[in-house]
């Protein structure tokens, strides 16, 4: 993971509230929430507390999937019928905490004993990505049918609106140049 975000929430204090309650949650993201997969980290007593309840949970730790990392996750669980297994291989294989040395690089830096109880030392890494596939002519003109031709529909609309071709300029930067292509 490269990127984190952290959040901290609370409830802001009126002069009318009879009692203030200043608590406050931490959420930690670890990895892109645009992603296909990231980590979601935050405090679930805190959460439960605002709304009155309690929790022997403090603290939760959750994997979010998306599109085809979430199909492979579900594949492992279905066919080693073990939650711990794809859980921690998913943990093991996309995240690590390191303890920093100085003039090491950070690849190198060795695992945070800490976590490395955590993930385990015997559970084996679980990659949810696939070699990519080769370019098939197919699946680009579908892709263009159902993604980009509407949006050109549109464009095309938009400009027949407003009375000005916009749009016929971003189709000419597609065209491709043979009279270029030649010469080179």
């Amino acid at each position: 993971m490269r990127e984190y975000q952290g959040t901290v929430s609370g409830r802001i204090y009126h002069e009318d509230d009879e009692e203030f309650d200043d608590e406050t949650g931490t959420t930690l993201y670890i990895g892109s929430t645009k992603s296909e997969l990231y980590f979601c980290l935050y405090e679930k007593g805190a959460e439960q507390h605002k709304k009155g309840l309690t929790t022997n949970i403090y603290n939760r730790f959750e994997i979010r999937l998306k599109n085809t990392r979430a199909e492979k996750a579900v594949d492992d669980l279905l066919c080693y019928r073990d939650e711990e297994r794809t859980i921690f291989g998913i943990i093991k294989r996309y995240l690590r905490f390191v303890d920093a040395q100085k003039g090491k690089l950070r690849l190198d830096w060795p695992l945070n004993k800490n976590w490395q109880r955590f993930v385990g030392h015997d559970r084996q890494p679980l990659r949810l990505t696939t070699a990519p596939e080769p370019l098939d002519l197919n699946r680009t003109r579908a892709w263009i049918d159902k993604q980009v031709a509407l949006t050109e529909r549109v464009l095309h609309e938009i400009d027949a609106y407003w009375g000005n071709q916009k749009n016929d300029a971003i189709d000419s930067r597609g065209n491709l140049d043979r009279q270029a292509s030649t010469n080179h």
